[in-house]
């Protein structure tokens, strides 16, 4: 079973490129060279020869779509580059090819994230610098904002984590899911338990415990490690 194909010119890598599966033999991966640097799209595939992902180079440099994919061929993600920059709109799309997060990249600005979250039976899209925390009650989540307004939206936590990045957002407890800069300090309880204090402040005590806890806390913890 083949499982590679290289095309060399006078030593440099040179024209189309393929991986194999050794198992399969189904292509896992096609590249294009030109003068040893990429140039043209690469592919890659899963296993069942689907296609997973999709990016143009053009001399070396990322440069033009990008696209991911789910399995089944359902579009995942889809952005541009240019001199190995993003650009523009970052869409992600669920298994079902709804649109889920977009992320927006404009040249010396930190990028913008926007959710769309299911508010009244229709997608609404919402900033995530706007968004103080979630909050499950019952079957839906409140969506609590910095200015104190609470929106509620027909989503499951986990799903909502799913289009989340740890670094924008941290889970309290199986209930909250909170921004960084909403969580404002803690109060130390008995058995490593915590009470952390949020703005906007919720209706009843949020209480952290376990890991999340510890998290919570590490996030106040200013001391410097000593040299050993």
């Amino acid at each position: 079973i083949k499982i590679k194909e290289e095309n060399y010119k006078n030593g440099l890598k040179e024209g189309s490129w393929k991986t194999y599966s050794a198992q399969s033999g189904i292509l896992l991966e096609e590249e294009t060279y030109s003068q040893d640097v990429l140039n043209g799209v690469k592919k890659t595939y899963y296993t069942n020869g689907d296609l997973n992902t999709s990016i143009q180079y053009i001399n070396g440099k990322l440069n033009g779509v990008v696209e991911a994919y789910h399995p089944d061929n359902i579009l995942l993600m889809k952005g541009m580059y240019h001199n190995d920059l993003m650009i523009g709109n970052w869409d992600y799309y669920d298994i079902t090819g709804k649109i889920r997060k977009t992320v927006v990249y404009e040249k010396s600005k930190s990028p913008k994230t926007y959710l769309y979250l299911a508010i009244g039976g229709a997608p609404q899209k919402l900033s995530l610098d706007g968004i103080a925390y979630f909050r499950k009650v019952g079957n839906t989540i409140n969506v609590v904002t910095t200015n104190s307004k609470i929106l509620v939206a027909d989503e499951q936590m986990e799903s909502i984590k799913l289009w989340l990045d740890i670094i924008d957002f941290v889970p309290v407890n199986k209930s909250f899911l909170v921004a960084y800069n909403a969580i404002k300090g803690y109060q130390e309880l008995e058995d490593g338990r915590i009470l952390v204090k949020l703005k906007p402040a919720p209706s009843t005590d949020v209480i952290s415990e376990g890991e999340d806890a510890k998290f919570v806390k590490s996030l106040f913890n200013k001391e410097i490690p000593k040299e050993e």
